[in-house]
């Protein structure tokens, strides 16, 4: 069986943080012990000090992907790992060519910032108000053997910029901001946190060693077509990351009507959950929470996730409830954990309040009267 090759991660807290010198300065160390390095591909962006520790180390030229692999460096390194792969014919990202090293045995060191994950993109991009633009799959994240965390303070990310050691300063002006620059460390240091668990977890599991988690932890997280559900399946998989678990991805058709806009979501998340490693579940019933707790019953799931949402006036009139009022009132042995987002009504009362004068909370509670009253009417 051939050997699989090791990769390292530099993972950088923001642009100009230093994560491409220290790739180069460690390389150069492996060097200097007679392996085989090989800079596929490395952008020094003009930087004196970055340009210096690449002279020296041999760089790839006209060789496509086969090329490289046939000459079997024994490291390859591969800058800003979001980006497109330049030795490939083709446009193709430069993660999938680090997959091929990889399995061709070759050791890769890779370059990217923690906004470049595509699980973090999103809550990157409400720190800083700008979107990473292209981003490599969690997956890539959780086989890396090593991934070492290159930070930088607020001030000598000032003094780089000031120096012309790092981007321009439009490019980094959205995170020389202390609160910015710490959100964004905090996010990274998540990422390592959760590589260290896995590693101790697996360690744990191959040498027999008990600790404190429960084994047997099975997961299920629904889906629908709405926004909400990708934040969903991506705190699912890093749930079930942490506690080790299987999980499923499902979603419930109950026959209504949807429409296209709704069918693609339900896809495009459902797709997701796949790159995820979730198994994907379509289940058919008469209603959302009788077709979880049916899919959970035929996988012994012990977790579910659901997005939060919120009965209607009429339904909540009527004693429908939440949906996960209603996954405990039907099954007080699972966990229901509830992942939230911007809740429709409260969206729905932001409109009232522009169209009338009075608090929307007084039509709420005047409607409610006046069913009441139609109630007590007809008895």
């Amino acid at each position: 069986m051939n050997r699989i090759g090791r990769l390292k991660i530099f993972l950088g807290v923001c642009p100009g943080s230093g994560k491409t010198y220290e790739m180069l300065r460690d390389a150069r160390m492996r060097r200097l012990e007679g392996i085989d390095v090989l800079i596929g591909c490395v952008d020094a962006r003009g930087r004196p000090e970055t340009e210096h520790l690449a002279i020296g180390l041999p760089i790839l030229q006209n060789l496509n992907l086969a090329d490289l692999v046939a000459r079997r460096p024994e490291l390859v390194l591969v800058d800003d790992l979001s980006g497109d792969c330049t030795f490939e014919v083709g446009i193709h990202p430069r993660w999938q060519a680090v997959l091929t090293m990889l399995e061709a045995g070759i050791d890769v060191y890779a370059a990217l910032d923690v906004q470049q994950i595509a699980g973090r993109a999103q809550e990157a991009a409400q720190i800083i108000g700008v979107a990473a633009g292209t981003t490599v799959p969690d997956s890539l994240i959780g086989i890396a053997d090593e991934i070492e965390l290159i930070d930088v303070s607020l001030t000598e990310l000032s003094r780089r910029v000031v120096n012309g050691l790092a981007g321009g300063k439009e490019q980094l002006a959205p995170y020389l901001l202390r609160g910015r620059l710490d959100a964004l460390r905090e996010l990274a240091l998540g990422v390592v946190a959760e590589q260290v668990d896995l590693r101790m977890r697996s360690e744990t599991r191959i040498r027999r060693i008990t600790g404190p988690w429960r084994p047997s932890e099975r997961l299920l997280v629904a889906v629908s077509g709405g926004v909400l559900s990708e934040r969903l399946l991506r705190h699912a998989h890093r749930l079930a990351g942490a506690l080790d678990a299987f999980w499923i991805a499902v979603h419930v058709e109950t026959g209504e009507a949807n429409d296209a806009h709704a069918r693609t979501g339900v896809e495009q998340n459902l797709a997701l959950a796949r790159e995820l490693g979730a198994e994907v579940v379509v289940i058919q019933d008469e209603t959302v929470s009788h077709g979880l707790l049916r899919a959970a019953q035929q996988h012994d799931i012990t977790q579910i996730l659901i997005g939060r949402t919120h009965a209607n006036l009429l339904r909540r009139l009527l004693g429908g409830g939440s949906l996960a009022g209603r996954l405990i009132d039907l099954n007080e042995r699972l966990d229901v954990h509830v992942v939230g987002g911007e809740e429709p009504g409260r969206a729905t009362l932001r409109w009232l309040r522009t169209q009338f004068d009075s608090p929307a909370e007084e039509y709420i509670q005047a409607l409610a009267m006046m069913l009441a009253v139609v109630a007590a009417g007809d008895l």
